[in-house]
């Protein structure tokens, strides 16, 4: 394979691509949750508080605890403002965590004028439907226009790609990215506004959807270069925290006067000591830094280097993504390394700090392998510039160079897959997926009975399965809940011993009712058989676990939840801030919170001898 030929193009990368490894770049700033300084003044439904709960079942009901930290708004008919940050934005990137009380409906709206919809969605009847809408949670809210007949004055809003929305009282995530207008030196508009990504829950729901005026509710009549955040204030109680943003207001960085070397030779996963080489020879590099000015289709590796020109002082970020061994040096500081097997998607950054000026950049990348895929990409972030490519186009192939295989229920009945499922750091290679259409889904380990995960949104994608050598782990299309996977069930020395990751437990084999559903049996010892089945329950929101087990010895128990514990009400608990376990009042006093290693757990001792029958959902 030669390194000049095969891949196709791409655009460049910016942090808009890379939603994962923003953390390692350049720092978000902190809207401060302290006291309501960071804001306009309002008439009272908006405060501080130190944390915040609703649950699940009561209507309009969030409580807020004392403290600081989380932003809360509890409206009432005299008391429903709006809350508008002091802080004024054009292009930005947001991170905020969001709950909401049931039947709550809020938004954010971006610049005052463009929403990003909050809503109970999760308790919405879905009529059999699983396609959100455009009044639901992350959905782009639509524009208005009473001059237009009844059922047309609303438009051009866009619902979300999916609905991921948590159960009421659940913390849920909005990452997004959003691009101001544009105008010229004559005011004119000449570009729209657009959310170019809007994560929900970190699923992609939105992607470069332009807005051509403010959406309905605007606080202001005209778009502007800038505005405020815009918190809604009047439909009902919403809590937020953790609100960090990046403004991007900063022409973007360029690497001129570029030149290449290449030298020959295996390297065995490092970089050369280039002092005790030979160029094998100088090679032009016209588009600037990338891996395509080389040819030469043996293991070897390139120098690059040249100028990058800094016009405000401050602390810069460099970003180096190689699938071999590479560096990033500034001004003669090396801020980056890579050594061993390095791959698509990872990117290692390091931070220096500049003043105005020019500074020499090298950039040094070793392709070890014959076969190796050739990659190299450079990247850069700083005050008030996003995440940029340094590199030319293509010299970094596209994120998803291989079209999904989403695999989807039809005819009415969940999906069962069978295949690898990566899981808490761990391959579980006896796992098995199930999907069901109303998006809500599941992994299982089959060789202990582990409930792995659950997810709602689509199903999974089985190209990893299919792929080249195939063997991959298939991976959830969905926002995942992690159910702290724990056998089936485990005989223990007394109540306070520690729950086993493995047990003695033999897989039986799975039967499928006449809905599809399957029920798995298991063989514990030579007499206990225990028979698990997973639903989807109320309109396809919930799941539904339904554990019997036969002849049990004694001391034998069922590990339902383990971490941060609260019990909300009678018969329902709050697992990790993540998601609920309810069951009925009767069952509810057979379980036990109990702390192991520090840890709290809830367990179910299962009575001996007998047939035992435990019912739980799974609401998230």
């Amino acid at each position: 394979m030669k390194w000049k030929n095969g891949l196709i193009a791409a655009a460049m990368l910016t942090s808009w691509g890379i939603q994962a490894q923003n953390e390692q770049g350049y720092p978000f700033s902190i809207l401060p949750l302290n006291d309501m300084k960071a804001f306009k003044s309002q008439v009272g439904n908006w405060r501080v508080a130190g944390s915040a709960s609703a649950h699940p079942d009561k209507k309009l009901d969030l409580q807020a605890a004392n403290g600081t930290g989380v932003l809360v708004n509890l409206p009432d008919e005299q008391k429903k403002d709006d809350l508008f940050t002091l802080m004024e934005h054009g292009d930005i990137e947001i991170e905020l965590e969001f709950m909401n009380a049931r039947e709550t409906n809020s938004g954010i709206y971006f610049m005052g004028r463009y929403e990003l919809q909050i809503l109970d969605s999760h308790t919405r009847t879905l009529s059999g439907s699983v396609k959100p809408g455009k009044h639901d949670c992350a959905a782009i809210y639509e524009r208005w226009d009473d001059s237009k007949p009844e059922g047309q004055k609303g438009f051009e809003g866009r619902p979300p790609r999916v609905n991921v929305t948590r159960a009421p009282g659940l913390w849920q995530k909005y990452h997004v990215i959003f691009q101001a207008p544009r105008f010229n030196d004559k005011g004119e508009k000449i570009a729209n506004a657009k959310f170019v990504k809007v994560f929900h829950n970190d699923v992609l729901v939105h992607e470069n959807v332009e807005l051509t005026g403010p959406t309905r509710g605007s606080a202001f009549e005209k778009e502007a270069p800038s505005g405020p955040l815009r918190f809604q204030g009047d439909h009902g109680p919403v809590a937020f925290r953790n609100i960090r943003y990046r403004l991007y207001n900063k022409p973007a960085l360029k690497v001129e006067n570029v030149t290449a070397v290449r030298y020959n030779g295996t390297f065995d996963k490092t970089l050369p000591d280039w002092k005790s080489l030979q160029p094998a020879n100088n090679l032009p590099a016209p588009e600037g830094i990338t891996w395509q000015v080389s040819d030469n289709d043996q293991p070897g590796a390139l120098l690059f280097n040249g100028t990058i020109t800094i016009a405000e002082a401050g602390s810069y970020f460099f970003g180096l993504e190689c699938n071999g061994a590479g560096s990033i040096a500034v001004n003669g500081q090396k801020l980056v390394e890579k050594t061993g097997e390095n791959w698509r998607g990872s990117v290692k950054f390091g931070k220096i700090d500049l003043k105005p000026g020019k500074y020499p950049i090298q950039v040094a990348y070793a392709k070890w392998i014959e076969w190796q895929y050739p990659l190299l990409g450079v990247y850069a972030e700083g005050p008030g510039i996003a995440r940029q490519a340094l590199h030319a186009p293509g010299s970094v192939p596209p994120l998803s160079p291989n079209p999904i295989m989403h695999v989807k229920p039809t005819d009415g009945k969940p999906y069962l897959l069978r295949a690898f499922v990566q899981h808490g750091g761990k391959q579980y290679s006896h796992a098995i997926s199930v999907g069901f259409p109303s998006q809500i889904n599941y992994a299982i380990d089959l060789s202990q009975g582990k409930l792995l995960c659950a997810w709602r949104g689509e199903f999974v994608d089985a190209s990893p399965i299919w792929h080249e050598r195939g063997g991959g782990n298939i991976p959830p299309l969905g926002s995942v809940v992690d159910l702290q996977a724990a056998p089936i069930a485990a005989v223990l020395a007394n109540e306070q011993s520690a729950f086993p990751d493995s047990t003695g437990i033999i897989y039986k084999g799975m039967e499928l009712d006449n809905q599809g559903i399957p029920t798995f049996r298991y063989l514990m010892g030579s007499v206990t058989l225990i028979t698990d089945r997973i639903s989807a329950v109320e309109d396809g929101r919930i799941l539904l676990r339904h554990l019997n087990i036969t002849t049990a010895p004694a001391n034998t128990y069922v590990r339902l939840a383990k971490g941060s514990i609260t019990k909300v009400d009678e018969g329902l608990f709050l697992i990790n801030s993540t998601h609920y376990l309810r069951m009925v009042a009767e069952q509810a006093t057979q379980v036990k919170t109990r702390t192991i290693g520090g840890q709290s757990e809830l367990i179910w001792a299962t009575p001996t001898g007998s047939n035992a029958t435990l019912r739980y959902q799974v609401v998230f």
